[in-house]
């Protein structure tokens, strides 16, 4: 999540069963079918239903075509104190 989010900040968010694609280009928390969550910008996969998630840290690669249970955008951040 670094640079945009740092170990410590809490992220407030609505979890959504409704369709992701209205939050593509958005940093969303999702959950993929596997039941992992990640905090990531929502993408286009390339089949119908599936979404890319790419990390704002290009040290990481994004995780390509997922299948996700469920997205909810960030409504709110509390920053750790630094």
């Amino acid at each position: 999540m670094t640079p945009l989010y740092h170990d410590g900040d809490r992220l407030f968010h609505r979890r959504l069963e409704e369709d992701p694609s209205r939050f593509r280009g958005e940093i969303v928390v999702a959950q993929v079918r596997d039941g992992k969550r990640f905090v990531k910008l929502l993408e286009r996969g390339s089949k119908r239903n599936r979404f890319t998630l790419s990390s704002v840290n290009p040290a990481f690669e994004p995780l390509v075509d997922q299948i996700l249970d469920w997205v909810g955008p960030i409504e709110w951040v509390h920053k750790k104190s630094r």
